[in-house]
């Protein structure tokens, strides 16, 4: 259906956005490689950032995530 096709990419944009905006630099960097298939240590190691660090930031970036899709949900009341 092309209609929810158009519906679905505005929602995606509007997601990478929010999550742009909502990101630290640090979350941005980590994601960004993470998303590129790479290893928390290659992360840390290509970051210069400790392995906890990274795991850390992954974790914030997961929280913010969620907790968007949950306010989304919410106001489209899902």
């Amino acid at each position: 259906d092309p209609e929810q096709m158009l519906i679905d990419q505005e929602n995606l944009v509007r997601m990478e956005n929010h999550i742009r905006n909502a990101l630290s630099p640090l979350e941005k960097s980590v994601l960004s490689l993470f998303m590129e298939g790479k290893s928390y240590q290659e992360i840390s190691f290509q970051l210069n950032k400790d392995y906890k660090a990274v795991d850390n930031a992954l974790q914030r970036i997961k929280k913010k995530i969620n907790r968007y899709l949950c306010e989304t949900q919410n106001s489209e009341g899902l």
